[in-house]
């Protein structure tokens, strides 16, 4: 399985962002990508790492580091500790 980091910067590369914005603090705003596409890419997230995301939480994302911290998180809650 890929990394979160790596998972993101290749689903911004399906969605057509160029090179040059696929930074990991490139602004979530500044993307060329749509309100569809930003749904697509939290529901990539979802489905690949068996997590939930709110509208709320995704909201409070300025930056794609932002979001792959977010997805971390959710990934490391969902994981039970070890003893």
């Amino acid at each position: 399985m890929q990394s979160v980091e790596e998972m993101v910067l290749s689903e911004l590369e399906t969605l057509g962002c160029p090179v040059a914005v696929r930074d990991l603090d490139t602004a979530i705003n500044d993307l060329p990508i749509d309100s569809l596409d930003q749904i697509n890419l939290v529901a990539a997230f979802e489905d690949e790492y068996d997590i939930l995301i709110s509208n709320a939480d995704t909201s409070n994302c300025g930056t794609i580091r932002d979001l792959v911290t977010l997805v971390e998180q959710r990934i490391a809650a969902r994981q039970p500790k070890a003893a």
